[in-house]
């Protein structure tokens, strides 16, 4: 929200002297809350609705949504079907079929790494999603997978499976996870002795940063996929952003905070393109041909379909940052 509230204080006045209200709602990252959150917005007549939760929301959002449209950007939500459910969502981070990809042939191609072992959380969308896209493609480029195992069914003695693995020469971890989560199977790998490389997927450092930042440490090296990185080199919209956050909130900003603010920027474009009272078709048309818009860290373009055209970043957690290897378009 931080982010979203950063850009409200460089851009809230449209050309034509209208002002952008901010109105928030709190859906508890819980798809249900979301969608009573959304239909109490829509009684209040909101002309867009910026969604700072995960894909499970944005795909609750599907048939309500469509069916009373508002145009919505969804700033961290990855799961490829949430624009196919919803002709009114905006996906402003790129979706999980190309980072899982991304994700695989890193591990695969780029530092031939040859077997690996996939935990994921499968009541999770996202990331079931990313873990059945990374074994299909770290597969199809020849790599072998010698497990999928699941955090509820986890046993008790993860560490033993780990020695396993250890044994039989798994050199890679794919685990698209929470923080919460990496942490947990960081703290069972040093008591396997078992030390793969290790990949996760976006927005879990971000999430360390801002609520685990004293254990950092602990998952020094870890790869992962994100949309932004802490090298790269930021715009002249991403030098403002950072010098009036750091005066908010005295510090750089985190992956979600990055892209609140970025999701606040395009819609305020898309504003700018429609004539008042803004309605849902001409606000959504303004945002589906946005091109060459100037990011924090990158110039991006919004697809007709809803899907943001962007790069993936390939981070290792170096000292505590997110230091970029590679950058995939």
């Amino acid at each position: 929200l931080q982010g979203v509230e950063t850009a409200l204080k460089i851009n809230d006045l449209l050309d034509n002297g209208d002002r952008i209200e901010l109105i928030v709602e709190d859906d508890q990252s819980r798809s249900d809350q979301t969608v009573i959150a959304f239909k109490r917005l829509q009684q209040e007549d909101v002309k867009a609705i910026l969604l700072l939760s995960a894909s499970n929301s944005a795909l609750a959002l599907g048939a309500v949504g469509s069916a009373s449209p508002v145009p919505i950007v969804a700033t961290v939500a990855t799961h490829p079907d949430i624009t196919k459910k919803n002709r009114f969502m905006n996906q402003l981070c790129f979706d999980d079929a190309f980072q899982g990809t991304v994700a695989a042939h890193y591990l695969r191609d780029e530092l031939f790494l040859e077997k690996a072992v996939i935990i994921s959380d499968k009541g999770d969308d996202h990331s079931s999603f990313l873990a059945n896209e990374f074994i299909r493609q770290f597969e199809g480029a020849d790599g072998g997978v010698a497990g999928h195992i699941s955090l509820s069914e986890t046993p008790a003695s993860l560490a033993e499976r780990m020695k396993i693995f250890k044994k039989q020469e798994v050199d890679t971890l794919y685990a698209p996870v929470s923080a919460e989560h990496l942490l947990y199977l960081a703290d069972n790998m040093r008591d396997s002795g078992w030390e793969p490389t290790v990949m996760t997927s976006d927005g879990v450092l971000g999430t360390m940063e801002l609520e685990h930042p004293g254990k950092m440490g602990l998952l020094e090296g870890v790869l992962a996929t994100d949309v932004y990185s802490a090298s790269a080199v930021l715009t002249d919209q991403g030098r403002k952003l950072r010098e009036v956050y750091q005066g908010v909130a005295n510090k750089k900003g985190s992956t979600f905070a990055i892209l609140g603010a970025e999701g606040l920027l395009l819609l305020f474009e898309a504003f700018q393109r429609s004539e008042a009272p803004y309605e849902a078709n001409g606000l959504q048309t303004g945002m589906r041909y946005i091109k060459g818009f100037q990011g924090v860290s990158e110039l991006f373009s919004m697809g007709k379909d809803g899907k943001v055209i962007r790069p993936v970043y390939v981070n290792g957690l170096v000292d505590g940052e997110m230091t970029s290897r590679v950058k995939v378009y």
